[in-house]
């Protein structure tokens, strides 16, 4: 999809030669950024993990940082309905040029939705359980930004798991329209 100039969900091939400026972040209120936390330990489950230790630093760092629209999400809240409800809500909030963080802090697992094979959040049920009904399809998660998430405004994602192949793939039809 092209607009102003830009390809939405181009790769970054580390030059500064874009044609679109970095959004200004200052002040002015000319941009915001809007932060997603999701993290878990899994408290309830066999496989605990201690994610939620980073997560809440950065939960401080952003606060510190100026970050206003943050929403925090961890263990038992980190359910699919929360995490799409947040993510839904805080997409609806951008603005030009705003950026979206989505941070996420738990584990990883390959599997397939109803559109093709893809990598998964997992996340828990409201006992802190996982299943397979608790899998979060990145393809769903994008798929849900690209719905809500103005074109002007920039997304980040920021994952923090002991997974081997990235979560987010945005060479993926649905990233790529």
């Amino acid at each position: 999809m092209e607009s102003e100039g830009f390809v939405q969900n181009a790769q970054v091939n580390g030059l500064a030669n874009y044609a679109r400026a970095s959004p200004l972040l200052d002040a002015d209120g000319s941009a915001e950024v809007r932060m997603l936390i999701v993290a878990s330990n899994y408290r309830a489950t066999s496989r605990p993990l201690s994610g939620c230790c980073t997560a809440k630093a950065l939960h401080r760092c952003a606060k510190e940082a100026g970050v206003e629209d943050l929403v925090a999400l961890y263990d038992d809240q980190c359910t699919s309905s929360s995490v799409l409800f947040s993510l839904r809500a805080m997409a609806s909030r951008c603005g030009v040029d705003d950026v979206l963080v989505f941070y996420f802090a738990g584990h990883g697992a390959e599997g397939q939705d109803a559109f093709a094979e893809c990598n998964n959040f997992v996340l828990v049920d409201k006992r802190g359980q996982v299943s397979s009904s608790t899998l979060l399809s990145s393809q769903a998660v994008i798929r849900e930004l690209l719905e809500t998430t103005p074109t002007s405004a920039r997304l980040l994602f920021l994952t923090d798991t002991c997974f081997s192949t990235p979560l987010i793939n945005l060479d993926t039809q649905i990233a790529t329209g």
